[in-house]
């Protein structure tokens, strides 16, 4: 039986040459011509003492009915973050009531209702995970009278009765620029560091943020 000689891709031959140099396609081209990432643009799983770390942080999350920013709004840092133990607590829900492009958190003009025991379940999450600093951060409430200032409030204040050496780091909303909300969030707070993400520059506001 004659044997079958193997086949080139014609299109890897050059055309100029009676040898038949081969040459690299383009699909070969084109990946080596690409340019590399970076290496700070690039995240690593955990793995051994990270991934069972990883893996407490996300059972304290999940026993205690928690959301965190880094899941609802898909950080692609949550590997690195939650294989040190630390997360960032979102409270008041997993639904906010603006519609920001840039953001990936769901989104509703009327969401669920507040969990009354949310407190108490961040404050035994904070707990179990032995962390020294919390953040916490917030969805937007603009559906209730305060805009959700008491129960940011009654989270912060659980925290801090079952944890007083646990500095406490609150991102909140704007509360819809209502001064006396803010007033009744603030006063007397047992928090280290109050901040508002800015996320961009005011001349882009009415183009990604929906307020």
């Amino acid at each position: 039986m004659a044997t079958r000689l193997p086949t080139v891709d014609s299109s890897q031959i050059t055309t100029n040459s009676c040898s038949g140099n081969l040459v690299e396609s383009n699909k070969v081209r084109v990946s080596r011509e690409r340019k590399r990432l970076p290496k700070w643009f690039k995240t690593s799983l955990p793995i051994g003492k990270s991934q069972s770390v990883y893996n407490s942080t996300m059972a304290s999350v999940k026993d205690n009915h928690l959301n965190t920013v880094c899941v609802e709004a898909r950080c692609p840092n949550i590997h690195d973050c939650w294989g040190r133990g630390t997360a960032t607590f979102m409270i008041a829900g997993d639904v906010c009531t603006r519609g920001c492009r840039f953001c990936a958190v769901n989104t509703a003009k009327t969401p669920p209702p507040l969990n009354p025991d949310e407190p108490e379940d961040l404050a035994t999450a904070i707990e179990s995970m032995g962390i020294n600093h919390a953040v916490i951060t917030v969805v937007n409430r603009d559906d209730l009278p305060d805009g959700g200032a008491s129960h940011y409030r009654k989270c912060i204040m659980a925290v801090h009765d079952r944890c007083p050496d646990v500095g406490i780091e609150l991102l909140c909303s704007d509360l819809d620029g209502n001064l006396e909300s803010l007033k009744i969030l603030l006063n007397g707070l047992p928090i280290r560091v109050f901040a508002h993400n800015v996320e961009c520059v005011p001349r882009l506001d009415k183009i990604v943020r929906d307020r």
